[in-house]
């Protein structure tokens, strides 16, 4: 099989994340209270990574593997006495070199533990109840930054730079069909600015996102091409920063983009296609068939 390049978090499709560097060597999360696991050569054989609590991410940083996971004592689940560690670890590495606790920023006043929403390098977001906080230093240090959408849940993030960011947010109306707001950030998280909407009312175009819920969102290193998964088949594009959307229906002139796994990988987009299919796309309009099968 072909494994990308990078970090997943298939949400609702049963999954831990994932983050590959190469098509034999990657991490798998497990459900708490196991932790990671780690494969060099393309899966076939596993070993433990030794970081306890339920794995929330993980994320690809220069070459090091970041693991977020909830700890809570015996018998607290859910309480305000959880906490989040991040453990970063070089490849191959089954101890980290470094475990930082993400502090809690609300005095305690919040049962809901901080959970990390996207890290590059140094940088990182993460959101405690509806507080978006942010690191500069590897998790060192956090501050509260302005979240441009309190009133709905902070979904997706992408950050393309240390400074510009994106941030997917939406509420569900039933259907598979949201509302939704795309939000960039050029100074870090101090001021925003609505780049996009979507309605269940409304298809995609100019300015609209469409109507679907997102499953995931991607963005290219230069803030240019997006993609947006809202469902088997309904796979969104934009090459021109978030203005205008449109279908991606079909690759080239017979492949249907049918699967529902769509994979946001750093800045490129994975996603299986019908009769066990794999294509890889860096732009709106350049996809490739890495791997396809003869029949379903």
């Amino acid at each position: 099989g072909v494994l990308p390049t990078g970090s997943w978090d298939p949400r609702g499709q049963g999954t831990g994340q994932f983050a590959f560097v190469s098509s034999r060597e990657g991490y798998i999360a497990q459900p708490a209270p196991r932790g990671p696991l780690f494969t060099s050569n393309g899966g076939r054989t596993w070993q433990s990574v030794a970081f306890a609590g339920e794995s929330t991410s993980l994320s690809l940083s220069k070459g090091d593997v970041v693991v977020s996971a909830e700890r809570c004592p015996t018998g607290s689940v859910g309480t305000n006495r959880c906490v989040t560690h991040l453990g970063t670890f070089p490849l191959g590495s089954l101890t980290p070199t470094s475990d930082t606790v993400i502090p809690s920023l609300l005095a305690g006043s919040t049962k809901v533990t901080p959970r990390v929403l996207a890290l590059s390098g140094s940088i990182g977001l993460a959101v405690e109840d509806s507080t978006l906080i942010a690191t500069s230093d590897s998790g060192a240090s956090w501050r509260r930054v302005t979240n441009p959408c309190p009133g709905e849940g902070p979904g997706e993030v992408q950050l393309a730079s240390d400074s510009r960011w994106y941030m997917l947010c939406g509420r569900g109306v039933g259907m598979m069909k949201a509302y939704n707001w795309l939000y960039k950030t050029a100074d870090s998280g101090r001021t925003w600015t609505l780049v996009a909407k979507g309605s269940p009312l409304r298809n995609v175009g100019a300015g609209n996102i469409g109507p679907y819920a997102v499953n995931a969102f991607g963005v290219s290193s230069d803030g240019q091409e997006m993609w947006i998964n809202g469902g088997p088949g309904f796979l969104e594009v934009s090459s021109d920063g978030g203005r205008q959307w449109q279908f991606a229906g079909t690759i080239g002139a017979k492949t249907n983009i049918t699967g529902p796994y769509f994979v946001s990988v750093g800045h490129e987009v994975w996603m299986p296609i019908e009769f066990g299919g794999l294509v890889r796309a860096t732009s709106a309009s350049s996809w490739k068939i890495v791997a396809e099968s003869s029949g379903p």
